[in-house]
């Protein structure tokens, strides 16, 4: 995980990076919540801890923070919970928090609090270009009462079975899908 930490701290991190963790270490059951923690979580909760929270607002360790909270839909809700609630006392990570909050409740497997994220939701400062599907997203929050998005995926709920159970392979998708 060291390797990812400073990858994602790079100015323009590998898409390849983004795109493994968040398929394959972010999604899974077993895997989400120490991935997450690594990545970034505890050096938030450290940095909440001592009054140190600013850090996180430039340089390396503000970038690794945003690619992680923008990736982090999938995360369970109870493992990153604290790390948006701290992540909403630094201005310059609202942008990645609201998308993060977005991918927690639009994603397959996002999982989200919606009375907790409406919450999180009303405390951002959004720059204009950054507020796409802000009032659906409100809306949604406000409004999910078990609603099914999809057939079998609730808000805030993985389906049962092997989907998201750890990293997903095509053969578990492809019989997931056709039944």
């Amino acid at each position: 995980m060291p390797i990812c930490r400073t990858r994602l701290e790079a100015a323009e991190p590998l898409e390849s990076l983004r795109l493994d963790l968040r398929t394959c270490w972010l999604l899974g059951r077993d895997t989400a919540g120490a991935a997450f923690a690594a990545l970034i979580g505890d050096d938030v909760r450290r940095l909440a801890a001592e009054d140190r929270l600013p850090k996180l607002a430039h340089g390396p360790l503000h970038r690794r923070a945003r690619h992680a909270l923008e990736d982090s839909g999938t995360v369970p809700w109870a493992d990153k919970a604290d790390v948006l609630r701290a992540a909403v006392n630094v201005a310059e990570l609202h942008p990645a928090v609201y998308r993060g909050l977005r991918a927690g409740r639009y994603a397959a497997y996002g999982d989200i609090q919606p009375d907790e994220a409406l919450t999180l939701l009303e405390h951002l400062r959004l720059p204009a270009a950054d507020t796409e599907g802000l009032t659906r997203l409100r809306e949604a929050l406000s409004d999910v009462g078990g609603q099914e998005l999809l057939p079998g995926f609730t808000a805030g709920r993985r389906p049962q079975g092997e989907i998201g159970a750890g990293p997903v392979g095509l053969t578990e998708l492809a019989r997931d899908v056709d039944g």
